[in-house]
């Protein structure tokens, strides 16, 4: 089974692999390039409200929108399009890192309440949105960086994962059986 994890890695390619763990948190180092935008996929936020200028003003003062366009280019290739997520939680991130532990799993709490709650699928989806920026605050609240998510997750996705998906399915559908395991639908 490790034989095949590690040629599904193989198949990933060397290069990719690199591109991944590569992330570097100064956005200033990216690229060299006159064309940096096209080739890291700069996600253009004057059409999200956040004005061509500044977004000082929208994002709680993390940065201009050239800004954080590139640190959204640079983390889109390790967190995917929760990016822009990330960036925004970082304005409060000092206010985040200063809570209890127990404030994210309270939040995952209710976030799995306002799903059972949820009147239509729109909603039901940001919910479970909203679980993924908890829980991305909540490993920047262990210090995880970008980088680190995006390893560590490939990591887990190699030895939990891969192959062994029916196995996880029967081990929580056992744990549903039981009568306190808590339904979500």
């Amino acid at each position: 089974m490790l034989y095949g994890s590690l040629c599904f890695v193989a198949r990933l390619g060397r290069d990719r692999l690199r591109n991944v763990f590569a992330y570097q948190s100064k956005p200033a180092r990216l690229g060299r390039e006159s064309n940096e935008s096209s080739q890291l996929g700069i996600v253009d936020l004057s059409d999200r409200g956040m004005g061509s200028d500044s977004a000082e003003h929208h994002n709680g003062g993390i940065g201009d929108t050239r800004s954080i366009q590139v640190e959204a280019a640079a983390l889109t290739k390790l967190l995917g399009g929760f990016a822009l997520a990330w960036i925004a939680w970082s304005a409060s991130s000092k206010r985040t890192n200063a809570l209890p532990e127990r404030h994210f799993s309270e939040a995952l709490e209710w976030q799995l309440v306002e799903i059972k709650q949820a009147q239509d699928m729109s909603h039901k989806i940001n919910e479970l949105l909203d679980i993924i920026s908890v829980t991305l605050n909540w490993l920047r609240w262990h210090g995880l960086t970008p980088a680190d998510i995006a390893h560590l997750a490939t990591k887990r996705a190699l030895t939990r994962y891969l192959y062994k998906t029916e196995q996880i399915i029967d081990k929580y559908e056992a744990l549903g059986a039981r009568p306190e395991a808590t339904d979500v639908e």
